[in-house]
């Protein structure tokens, strides 16, 4: 018998760690999106504790070391544990590895004891692989590295396996463990302890009354309640600070977003990069649908499908249909829970579930208690599903190359929990600061001399001068941090944009102090977290009990009907209470002038388009070879508003249509202004971008109501351009031409009245202009967020034109000509939800008219974009024709091999129309024919 047990115990800790062996043979994890985060905060956690902070709330080197109250937010156990395993290997990622084996070996050995009072050796053995097997646990531990969501589950058996004690012999010791288990679920992830709540009091409450004895249950409850009080030092600052920093854009972004997430459905539109971990997570799903199958198979065929069996089989099915849109009517009626509605998340029940029943199953098929037979295949294929699965996840965690690509640093300065008073338009602006940087900016003669500087707390010498001087220093005002002047207390406000620390030096010699103090809700938390021990210490020994009875079927007869009509009526709901269409605002930016390749995001070495860089690389789609369709802003804005019918379908939902501009581009075009009645437009000459953001903005805050359609166009970046009071950037000089070349719209003066004709002076112009439209551009972003609309919106960013900056055939000639500088255009697009953020298409050419289809298909109920994939015909639709109409009237058409994007319901060739008209000067002058001959699929594909 001493034996089997050590048999047991050496298979049991061999499967425990089978699916951690590559993490241990790599000494690192895999390439999992969290990873930079985790690895930041864990280093950062342990900085605060080698500072001596039993419990860090600062993390100094997040926002570029501007530090974040991250841990305020973030559940401490995870970053305790790894700060653990640290602290034994000296590296934080080996901390990683060990804490993730020792808790996979936990997990394993608790969920071996819980089945093992139902089933023999050879099913709580197979009950432990399959869980240490189970795709979604290793999908986060790989993957996503979802390193808080993986401790939580790596719990759950444990939780479990203490309940149950619970329930059948009340004992101390036993609701002891419930009680720590419940605390460190909640202290690992707050999302998957509130996801699993409602299956563990669903769970407890059916084995008490199964055993006729619902005391065990009261002391159950009693015992969360006290978990919950245990964790006040963590979840009262979160309840009561977290309007102190941006944690709504989290519940605005995708991640807050349940409806997104859901399994099964067509959610990301083909010619997008789907998030990689997406297909892997529904495959998971499959796969733990599949153990469900089998084990409720292998039961069945054996009779032993009791009632603890069917309870569970029908919890794991109504987790997994959770997890499907069919159940989107439940999850709207739990509208508190906005920052952790992933549907997905439920998977993590749905494997413990299956693996649980797996191990049943397992004891009925396997010898001594089984016998070989059909039972035996729906055991052991979903075994070999959830194996292979795995081991295709792992293998996927180290690609080739992978250290090369992913380089590991010891920090990461990460944007994370930027506090309430910090603009997010300002969020780009915090990368030039360096973590090591310990001052951003001193006024006045001063002398610095810092003598400690950690996390939480910095002291320095400083000296100012006979007028004293002002200093900034690189910390957020956030509540919680003081500052004392030889131990007299400064008064901190707000001074500057980003709400740094800044403040005044007296004449003289000062001792300064910086320190990060608990505020008053995390000192509260302290005491009831104090409080909490106490009593919970004193309940857990007062809990006695004499031994439950032998379980009793409980559901027979009537009351098993009433259950299968409820699961029955879960499928109507969908039905009964259909979503609720709340049509999407939409919002078009356009410009002249807007290049792709002087766009940070395509990869431009100057800081640009710092907002437009949010923008598409974070919270939206960048389509990196975007064209217009008339290298003229007029003619392609009524290509896109007008000729495609777009306006006519926003007139029949309902649409407050209107639109600001900075340049007059309805005049002599009836079509357009037909459709924009509600314009607002300059009398004559142009608006700033200043002036048409402050209108547009109002024209938002007066029909937001209802939902919206907006066209703002901005007069800049187009030519001519115009230098701002600084100059942000100079260049060596570069090739210089005539100024008899330099057409009028185009000529630039310095303040002599000479005209530049230095072609590397207009770059820098042109330059400077577009950081001045991309700062309007996020203003104007920044006014829809806050009021409430940015979720809702979708905001597009188009070039109608680019500009040539002597880098095309001809040096500086105004838009229109058909070369790829005046051709490739600026797109961006940021769709409502924030779906399929953060993706790109980088290959397949996209004209800019093809918003029009693409907002039209959000506007109806359930809307999406385009399914089917865009994509470059060869040859079997006839080419479109371009036909460039002169002047004076006369035409010169020519069939042109360019590239056609198909949509679906667009399969139609399409004639391109480009008729500038009087007073519009064609500007391919006399090289028309020359022109005309070049074929726009010679075009050199962009350089970024």
């Amino acid at each position: 018998m001493h034996v089997r047990s050590l048999v047991a115990s050496l298979l049991l800790l061999a499967v425990a760690l089978v699916p951690c062996a590559p993490l241990i043979v790599a000494g690192r994890p895999g390439v999992g999106h969290d990873h930079g985060f985790h690895h930041a905060h864990a280093v950062s956690f342990r900085q605060g504790l080698a500072e001596g902070v039993l419990y860090p709330r600062w993390a100094a080197a997040m926002n570029g070391g501007l530090g974040a109250p991250t841990f305020l937010f973030h559940s401490p156990l995870p970053y305790y544990l790894a700060a653990a395993g640290a602290g034994i290997t000296g590296d934080t990622n080996r901390g990683f590895l060990l804490a993730a084996a020792a808790l996979s070996v936990f997990a394993a050995a608790s969920l071996y004891r819980l089945v093992r009072r139902d089933a023999g050796r050879p099913g709580a053995l197979v009950a432990a692989a399959a869980f240490s097997w189970m795709p979604y646990a290793l999908l986060d531990l790989y993957h996503r590295f979802a390193w808080a969501e993986f401790t939580a589950l790596m719990w759950l058996p444990f939780v479990l396996l203490a309940a149950r004690r619970l329930l059948e012999c009340p004992r101390p010791r036993h609701a002891l463990a419930l009680w720590l288990g419940l605390a460190a679920l909640a202290a690992s992830h707050l999302a998957t302890a509130i996801l699993c709540g409602p299956f563990l009091a669903a769970w407890i409450g059916y084995e008490a009354l199964r055993r006729r004895q619902p005391r065990p249950f009261f002391h159950a409850a009693a015992v969360t309640l006290l978990a919950a009080l245990l964790l006040g030092a963590f979840l009262l600052p979160v309840l009561l600070e977290r309007q102190l920093v941006h944690l709504d854009s989290i519940a605005a972004s995708r991640h807050g977003q349940y409806g997104r997430d859901f399994l099964w459905q067509d959610e990301v539109a083909a010619g997008f990069s789907p998030d990689s971990f997406k297909p892997t997570v529904a495959l998971a799903a499959a796969a733990q649908l599949l153990a469900l199958a089998g084990a409720g198979m292998a039961l069945l065929l054996r009779r032993r499908m009791t009632g603890g069996a069917a309870f569970l089989l029908a919890a794991g099915l109504a987790h997994l249909y959770l997890c499907t849109a069919l159940s989107e009517p439940v999850w709207r009626v739990l509208p508190a829970l906005d920052l952790f509605r992933l549907p997905w998340r439920t998977l993590g029940v749905v494997g413990l579930i299956a693996a649980w029943l797996l191990g049943r199953a397992a004891d009925r098929v396997l010898p001594p208690r089984g016998r070989p037979g059909p039972a035996l295949l729906c055991v052991l294929v979903p075994l070999l599903a959830l194996a292979g699965i795995s081991a295709r996840q792992i293998h996927d965690a180290y690609p080739p190359g992978t250290e090369r690509r992913r380089p590991l640093r010891e920090s990461v300065p990460t944007l994370d929990y930027l506090p309430r008073e910090v603009p997010l338009g300002h969020l780009l602006e915090l990368a030039p600061y360096d973590p090591g940087r310990r001052l951003v900016e001193a006024r006045g003669e001063v002398a610095l001399d810092w003598v400690q500087w950690t996390p939480h707390r910095r002291r320095a010498r400083v000296t100012a001068g006979a007028e004293g001087a002002t200093l900034v220093l690189p910390i957020f005002r956030y509540p919680g941090w003081t500052l004392h002047l030889d131990r007299s207390p400064v008064a901190l406000a707000r001074r500057n944009a980003l709400d740094l620390i800044e403040f005044h030096v007296p004449p003289g010699r000062h001792a300064l102090t910086v320190e990060h103090v608990p505020t008053a809700p995390r000192r509260i938390g302290l005491w009831i977290t104090f409080a909490a021990a106490v009593l919970g210490a004193a309940f857990c020994l007062a809990v006695r009990g004499r031994p439950a009875p032998p379980p009793a079927p409980l559901f027979a007869g009537r009351r098993r009907l009433l259950v299968f009509g409820a699961g029955a009526a879960l499928l109507v709901l969908p039905v009964l209470f259909p979503a609720p269409y709340r049509p999407p605002h939409v919002v078009v930016i356009t410009a002249p002038g807007l290049r792709a390749d002087h766009a940070g995001f395509n990869g431009y070495e100057r800081p640009t388009t710092r907002n437009l860089d949010f923008l598409a690389l974070f919270e939206g789609v960048r389509f990196r070879r975007a064209y217009t369709p008339v290298p003229e802003a007029g003619a392609a804005a009524e290509r896109l508003f007008a000729a495609s019918g777009l306006l006519a379908r926003l007139a029949e939902t309902g649409y407050a249509v209107g639109a600001v501009l900075g340049e007059d581009l309805l005049r002599e075009r009836p079509a357009l202004a037909r459709g924009f009645v509600d314009a607002t437009r300059p009398d004559e000459g142009r608006l700033s971008g200043a002036e048409v953001v402050a209108r547009a903005s109002a024209w938002v805050r007066k029909h937001r109501e209802r939902p919206l359609f907006l066209w703002i166009h901005l007069a800049e970046p187009g030519g001519p351009f115009v230098a701002g009071p600084e100059r942000l950037f100079r260049s060596p000089p570069g090739r210089r031409i005539d100024a008899q070349a330099i057409p009028e719209p185009m000529r630039v003066t310095d303040p002599a009245g000479h005209v530049l004709t230095d072609l590397a002076a207009y770059r820098d112009l042109y330059d400077e202009v577009l950081v001045g439209t991309d700062r309007v551009i996020g203003r104007f972003v920044n006014d829809l967020y806050r009021l409430d609309l940015y979720d809702r919106s979708l905001i597009a960013v188009a070039g109608l034109s680019g500009v040539d900056l002597g880098d095309g055939p001809q040096p500086l000639t105004p838009a229109g000509s058909l070369h790829e500088t005046e051709t490739a255009v600026l797109l961006v697009v940021k769709f409502p939800g924030n779906r399929y953020m953060g993706s790109a298409v980088d290959t397949t050419p996209v004209s800019v008219e093809q918003l029009a289809p693409t907002v039209e298909e959000f506007l109806r109920p359930g809307g999406r974009a385009p399914r089917s994939r865009g994509r470059v015909v060869e040859g079997d639709l006839p080419p479109p024709e371009i036909t460039v109409r002169l002047p004076d009237g006369s035409a010169v058409e020519r069939v042109f091999e360019t590239f056609k994007v198909r949509w679906r319901g667009h399969d139609a060739p399409e004639v391109l129309s480009w008729e500038p008209g009087p007073p519009w000067e064609t500007p391919l002058g006399d090289d028309l024919p020359a022109a005309v001959e070049q074929r726009v699929s010679e075009i050199a594909p962009p350089r970024w």
